[in-house]
Parts: structure tokens; sequence; C-alpha cells
């Protein structure tokens, strides 16, 4: 998730690659994703939107998002349309 918020802020923004890797630096950003834990579940979203479509990355962080929930800050309005997998919209942070 932390390689695909690199490649939007890297298109997008003047500093953002820097501001990101400051919040890794603090450990104010924690990744604690494993994909073998939740292999099915992040497998089934992306068959669920399979004609949106949803990349690997994006149900990793709706996968993310149910268990914790939190606002997914991103610039991808595609966001939007997918839900958790009980039906929950998600919490967007979006500019």
């Amino acid at each position: 998730m932390i390689s695909e918020s690199h490649f939007l802020l890297r298109a997008r923004t003047h500093d953002g690659c820097e501001r990101l890797n400051a919040l890794l630096e603090r450990g104010k950003i924690e990744v604690r994703f494993s994909f073998a834990d939740h292999r099915a579940v992040v497998l089934n979203l992306m068959a669920r939107y399979s004609d949106a479509p949803m990349s690997f990355a994006d149900a990793c962080l709706v996968r993310m998002a149910e268990l914790a929930p939190s606002r997914i800050i991103t610039m991808d309005r595609g966001f939007e349309r997918f839900r958790t997998s009980d039906g929950r919209r998600l919490q967007l942070m979006t500019p």
C-alpha cells in the first residue's frame, strides 16, 4: 500500500513522497498486514469488483479497513464504489 501511495504522490504532488516517508520514519504509519492471513477475503473482494476493476493493493486496503476501521487516504476516486465484505461504506479522505 505504501508503494501505491508513493506512485500516486509522485505523479500528483511536489513533495508528497518525502512527507509520506517522514510519517513512516516517525512511526505515524505502520503496516501490520499479511496477505497470507487474509488471502480468501482479499481474493473474494477482487472477484466481487472484477468489473471495477479492484487491484490487489485496493483489495488489501479494503481488508485493512475492515480489520481496523479507519480512514483511507486516497486520490483514487475508485474507492467511492468499494464496500467492505459486509457492505459498509469505506471512510475516505480525498483531496
